[in-house]
This record gives C-alpha cells, sequence and structure tokens, in this order.
C-alpha cells in the first residue's frame, strides 16, 4: 500500500465488526463452547465463564404438559450443571403460540431444582417461514393458511384412490 499526501494509508478498510449471533439449541444442534476452551485447565477456566455469560442462548420453550425429559432445554441445563447456569445471562425461549406461555417456566424449574438468576430467561415468538414471508409482503398472518392446509389434504385424498 501507497501512503497518501497526508501520510495515511491510500486503500486502507475500515476494520469489520463481528455479528454477534445468538447460539440455537435444539435436538440436533447443541454446539459445545469454542475448543479454545478445552486446550488447558487455565484457558477454561478464564474462557468459559465468558463464553456463558457473554452470548445468546435460543431454545424452543419445553412444552410443560408433556415429559420433561424430552426437552432439549431441561437437558441442556441439567448438563451445564449448577455453576454454568450460575454465569448464563441471558436465555432466550422461542415459543410459536400465546398458550405456550400460560405456565411459568422458572417456577417450574425451582420445582425440579433447577436454579437460574431471576432475569435470564426472557421469551420471544418465533414465526414459521410461512408466516415470516407474508410479513415480509406486508400481508396479514392468517394469509392464506386454510387454503394452504385443504390444498394439501386434497392432494393426499387425491393420492389414495
Amino acid at each position: 500500500m501507497k501512503n497518501g499526501a497526508d501520510g495515511s494509508l491510500c486503500g486502507r478498510r475500515e476494520p469489520t465488526l463481528l455479528q454477534k449471533c445468538p447460539i440455537r439449541l435444539d435436538r440436533f444442534n447443541r454446539p459445545l463452547p469454542p475448543a479454545i476452551t478445552r486446550t488447558c485447565l487455565q484457558i477454561e477456566d478464564e474462557a468459559l465463564p465468558l463464553y456463558y455469560s457473554e452470548n445468546v442462548f435460543e431454545c424452543w420453550r419445553p412444552l410443560l404438559f408433556r415429559d420433561w425429559s424430552q426437552s432439549t432445554f431441561i437437558d441442556w441445563l441439567l448438563n451445564l450443571g449448577p455453576e454454568k447456569r450460575g454465569w448464563l445471562n441471558d436465555v432466550v425461549l422461542l415459543y410459536k403460540h400465546e398458550s405456550e406461555l400460560e405456565q411459568d417456566l422458572e417456577d417450574s424449574l425451582a420445582e425440579l431444582g433447577i436454579e437460574i438468576k431471576s432475569g435470564v430467561i426472557s421469551n420471544r415468538q418465533e414465526l414459521s417461514e410461512y408466516e415470516m414471508s407474508y410479513e415480509q409482503l406486508g400481508l396479514p398472518r392468517h394469509f392464506g393458511k386454510n387454503r394452504r392446509w385443504d390444498r394439501w389434504l386434497a392432494g393426499s385424498a387425491g393420492n389414495n384412490s
């Protein structure tokens, strides 16, 4: 690179900032902490608290009326253990329907003996891809839902005959 008249570098690009994305946990995807945390005990002791405290973790809200052993979220919390759960600062539980918010999850976790700091868990409604595409087009969410289901049923009925 050449120096400009004012002594600055010509063609120098502005540094790009890293975009922080949430870490999504589901039944198929349970990412491990960064590999560097497994290199030695000192790095693990210094890096793991940062990893758990500075990241946003997303998981589907467990349906409390079903068997809790099937919940990715509960399984993840139990595997973390009390110390790592204490480092968590931002856990977002995704849900599809308002009815999923009827039971207080923090109270239910306390009944199971899983302690989490107050205010760590928040909820966010996750739209389906179908609903998101209509939102982007400016159409109401309910637009075309029944028609899509009816076409699927009609198609499957036609295949059975």
